[in-house]
């Protein structure tokens, strides 16, 4: 848990960010800039890199940002030199035999890894008993089903994709516990079970939530036990269900 608290708060490094670009675009369109920054400082490469560094920084897996990084790097490095995406690529072609041994090496270090975890639980990939989980989707999907009996909270993000974490099966601990999540251009579903304390603090932009719960006919929230769902939307969709 410690650990955790001590990663910094994505929600308060998204902040700066849009603060600093919009205080630089609004300065420079009221021509009050004694310089100017090169177009492509301030543009959807630079945005990508800066989004894969913040998940770098933030999150316990790096596999999205990483690649957020080097997609943006690939067409911003294409700007600076003022050539076309093929003329660069067909450069960085020159070096295609490595791709055969990046994958070799790839399979073979996968399959170590296969070898030592063959006999235990096979279903460890979509399956945690993990009190505190971080789920990331980039560019694709991610399901998670949590069966912690001491759950204490989570991290989703999801760009480009989707992220499912299912907690019917989970139990939450005794206090306030927070699931964080950030959401851009992809969606988020939650499942939780009927009888959990929860309460929504989503900052949607351009984007929403929607709170799919039934309850029990005398349900009774236990204030003990509490989940806050907080973090931004930005153009997707946050679904909270319970079964």
């Amino acid at each position: 848990m410690s650990e955790r608290k001590n990663r910094p708060d994505s929600k308060i490094i998204i902040g700066f960010i849009f603060v600093i670009v919009g205080a630089y675009l609004l300065l420079y369109n009221l021509n009050l800039l004694p310089f100017s920054l090169p177009s492509y400082v301030i543009s959807w490469k630079t945005f990508l890199i800066a989004l894969g560094l913040l998940l770098v920084g933030t999150r316990e897996n790096k596999g999205g940002g990483v690649t957020l990084i080097i997609v943006g790097g690939v067409f911003l490095v294409a700007d600076i030199l003022d050539v076309t995406i093929g003329e660069l690529i067909s450069e960085i072609w020159l070096f295609w035999p490595a791709i055969f041994i990046i994958i070799g090496l790839t399979l073979l270090l996968r399959r170590s890894r296969e070898k030592k975890t063959e006999n235990e639980d096979e279903f460890r990939v979509n399956e945690s008993n993990d009190d505190y989980l971080d789920v990331s989707a980039i560019l694709g999907g991610n399901k998670r089903l949590a069966y912690s009996q001491h759950f204490k909270g989570a991290r989703l993000t999801a760009i480009l994709g989707g992220v499912d974490l299912n907690l019917i099966n989970a139990e939450l601990a005794p206090g306030r516990h927070e699931i964080e999540v950030f959401v851009l251009l992809g969606g988020a579903t939650i499942i939780v079970p009927n009888n959990w304390n929860i309460k929504m603090d989503i900052t949607p932009i351009a984007g929403g939530t929607d709170d799919n719960r039934t309850f029990p006919q005398r349900y009774i929230p236990n204030a003990e036990y509490e989940l806050i769902i907080k973090g931004v939307v930005l153009f997707g969709g946050i679904d909270l269900n319970s079964a």
